[in-house]
């Protein structure tokens, strides 16, 4: 299980919480979690405590947890918004999607999955952020967009895609550097201005990653380290990676 919780004391004290009012035979409905936070939430959950998921369909990543002493009929706690979407005229990737929505002002707990098809984007959020999304997400990289809340059928899933990468290292700054092709001092400079994410941690500062560490690079994407899949003859580190798209 995915249990690094450095920098997240702050969720640490969150997920306390909602377990202290679960138990007071409270019905408690989370924000979307990422999938380390997900982890780090079942970590610390007591066995009389029931936990449900809901991301809004069954292959979800991120997901609201719902807390509860007692077995709960379920409850639809994820709202759907689609809209129309032709990839053949404009293609929009998940990072554009997620900045639109970030420079609307909203917090990335309140949205779960974005899911781009061929002919459809989805976003999946709360049903209290749904018609503010409505209205003021109208476009993303140039493109038209409406959406309108609906009940759908997911054919498809978070779109990712295979890389390697080579690095003298694990360290962070290296990692950054090949992901974001720019060069060392660059990628330093973006790990000052806090750019990058590492689970969802903004870090300033120099790591290493571990296996399936997910790293956030603010105008670049998102990405999973898979892990080392092997060493050039000057013993540089090639390693995989998955790509948001």
């Amino acid at each position: 299980m995915y249990l690094n919780v450095k920098g997240h004391n702050e969720f640490l004290q969150q997920a306390k919480h909602w377990i202290k009012e679960a138990m007071q035979r409270r019905y408690v409905v989370t924000s979307f979690l990422s999938i380390p936070q997900q982890n780090i939430l079942l970590s610390l959950i007591p066995k009389d405590l029931i936990v449900k998921w809901d991301g809004g369909y069954e292959q979800a990543e991120r997901k609201r947890a719902i807390l509860s002493l007692y077995e709960e009929e379920d409850t639809n706690n994820v709202c759907a918004l689609v809209s129309k979407y032709d990839h053949r005229f404009q293609s929009i990737e998940h990072k554009d999607l997620l900045g639109a929505l970030m420079a609307l002002g909203i917090e990335r707990e309140v949205v779960g999955d974005l899911l781009i098809e061929d002919d459809r984007i989805i976003v999946f959020t709360t049903y209290e952020m749904a018609s503010f999304i409505q209205s003021e997400l109208t476009c993303a990289k140039r493109t038209s967009l409406s959406f309108q809340p609906k009940e759908v059928k997911i054919q498809t899933q978070i779109r990712r895609k295979e890389m390697t990468i080579i690095a003298p290292s694990l360290r962070l700054d290296s990692i950054v550097s090949q992901l974001a092709h720019c060069s060392r001092s660059k990628a330093k400079e973006m790990l000052k201005a806090q750019y990058v994410k590492v689970n969802d941690i903004v870090l300033d500062e120099n790591t290493q990653l571990c296996d399936n560490d997910f790293v956030s690079i603010r105008k670049v994407g998102r990405f999973q380290y898979k892990g080392i899949d092997a060493k050039t003859k000057k013993d540089r580190l090639v390693l995989r990676f998955e790509q948001y798209i």
